[in-house]
């Protein structure tokens, strides 16, 4: 992950890590480094206590991706992973925190680091400054009222004054909302990816595969790919093969060959609602009338096969299913 990606993106390391029973954190200004770091022996969540932070132990936790107990171990993204975010804020905000100690709230952090408005709002939607137990609306409003551009010297300090808490408006916060964040500014989101998508008649509880009753007929009316094939997961295959499935499938890498004719297939890696790993292969005709439209979850109908002891799927015809709107913009 400190490599930022090798032949996968950082984000399948990262998944590979919640296979494993860690946590996956987001940057934090109290505890993240420039690059990612492990803390181990527990599960936390930070928490600003005057101008101490805290770590309050949540009890045995159940990994998100498989189901088992975690190890106890939360992996926090680096504030160098998070896009437009300058590396000379990175520099300034660990340094001042070496220095001084941690940030008590979002008035203390604007008071001892000279942050240009932009890069205050960046931090505050990637969610570096939940360990003041604000939320991302509240800090917005708070970054709104006490940032004074005119105020800011030739050196950049910046002299904000404590202005007393307005009365707000009930505030609603988003879960969803925090996927988009994490897409714009890390480049994928920290939750279930598969809960960002409408899969039809099938739910998702807790980040975790939910479908109660998958011999059930896939339906969708928004979606001409309907049919009677069985929805299965990767650890299903070995039961179904030679016969007609459909399995859903977020995108890891697809890989384009040609055949000795000159015509184009495709051979795909997927992750599937419980984590696991399973790939694809689109022959030529199938490769041709559905092309792969970038990153994303996509819903697949075709073939078990297995050879040498490993189950594949050989498509007839997949589609990508369209994120979830936004919650702060409403319907597209």
């Amino acid at each position: 992950a400190n490599n930022f990606g090798g032949f996968y993106r950082t984000e399948f390391y990262l998944h590979e890590a919640k296979r494993a029973g860690a946590v996956i954190e987001a940057p934090c200004v109290n505890a993240s480094e420039e690059l990612c770091c492990l803390v181990k022996g527990q599960s936390c969540q930070l928490s600003v206590v005057g101008s101490a932070v805290t770590r309050a132990r949540s009890g045995e936790a159940t990994c998100p991706v498989n189901g088992r107990p975690t190890t106890g171990s939360s992996i926090f993204l680096g504030l160098g992973n998070v896009k437009s975010l300058s590396n000379e804020v990175v520099q300034l905000i660990l340094h001042e925190r070496r220095r001084n100690g941690p940030f008590a709230d979002l008035h203390d952090l604007l008071k001892r680091v000279p942050l240009g408005l932009e890069q205050a709002r960046i931090l505050v939607r990637v969610g570096a400054l939940r360990s003041t137990g604000r939320s991302k609306p509240q800090l917005l409003w708070d970054l709104a009222l006490l940032y004074r551009p005119a105020m800011v010297s030739n050196d950049g300090d910046l002299f904000i004054s404590k202005v007393e808490e307005p009365r707000l408006p009930e505030l609603q916060h988003h879960p969803l909302a925090d996927a988009y964040d994490e897409l714009d500014l890390l480049g994928f989101p920290l939750c279930d990816p598969f809960s960002l998508v409408n899969v039809g008649e099938w739910a998702f509880a807790n980040g975790g595969w939910k479908g109660a009753d998958r011999s059930v007929p896939f339906t969708n009316s928004h979606s001409p790919f309907t049919s009677s094939a069985p929805l299965i997961l990767k650890r299903d295959m070995p039961e179904h093969i030679g016969e007609r499935v459909i399995m859903l499938g977020y995108m890891i890498h697809v890989k384009t060959t040609t055949t000795h004719s000159g015509s184009y297939m495709s051979f795909g890696s997927f992750i599937d609602p419980a984590g696991d790993f399973w790939d694809s292969t689109q022959f030529p005709q199938v490769a041709e009338r559905y092309p792969f439209q970038g990153r994303g979850v996509y819903r697949f109908t075709g073939v078990v096969e297995e050879e040498f002891g490993h189950c594949a799927l050989r498509a007839e015809r997949f589609e990508k299913l369209p994120w979830r709107p936004d919650p702060r913009y409403g319907a597209s």
